[in-house]
């Protein structure tokens, strides 16, 4: 019965996780992994996630630290899913010219039936100026171009060359 109760907290941290509500979500996920051992898969997979949300939030220390704890799991997946994660959080940060980034808006403000913000958003959305379509292609003529028609002529000449060919090879085989 506990177990059920943390899966649907993990499922219902994941949910807040992927929306941005990094702060529900790390309560969440640290209430389903006190219903499950943690050496287990699915309180791996939970601690794992917590490692994200941490992050995720800028507590990259506590990120750092439980993933630390992670590389000695006794699941080979969560171990080895530990180790990719510790490389990259872990990872110096790189200089960013500020010309080349975009802004991101954080969503940790934004509740799930905060209708202000949306409003805001589509408001701006809608301020935007559309571009321009582009002129339209010309039409392409995809008929078949009439073809030339044979004429009695044209198959009299043709029938002269052979007929001039067929002298010249009897005169060579009688020669």
């Amino acid at each position: 019965m506990e177990i059920e109760t943390a899966k649907e907290l993990y499922k219902t941290a994941l949910q807040n996780f992927e929306r941005g509500n990094y702060s529900k979500a790390i309560r969440q996920f640290e209430q389903g992994l006190g219903m499950v051992n943690p050496q287990t898969k699915l309180g791996g997979e939970i601690q794992l996630w917590l490692v994200n949300a941490y992050e995720a939030s800028g507590k990259s220390t506590e990120a750092i630290a439980l993933c630390q704890t992670l590389v000695k799991h006794t699941n080979y997946d969560v171990r080895q899913s530990a180790n990719y994660v510790l490389g990259i959080i872990s990872a110096p940060e790189l200089a960013r010219r500020e010309d080349l980034i975009s802004k991101i808006p954080s969503l940790k403000d934004v509740a799930d039936g905060d209708q202000s913000n949306r409003l805001s958003v589509k408001a701006t959305q809608q301020a935007r100026s559309r571009p321009k379509p582009p002129p339209p292609l010309p039409e392409l003529d995809l008929s078949i171009p009439p073809q030339p028609s044979v004429t009695p002529n044209s198959n009299r000449f043709i029938g002269g060359i052979i007929l001039i060919l067929l002298t010249i090879l009897a005169f060579l085989a009688i020669g």
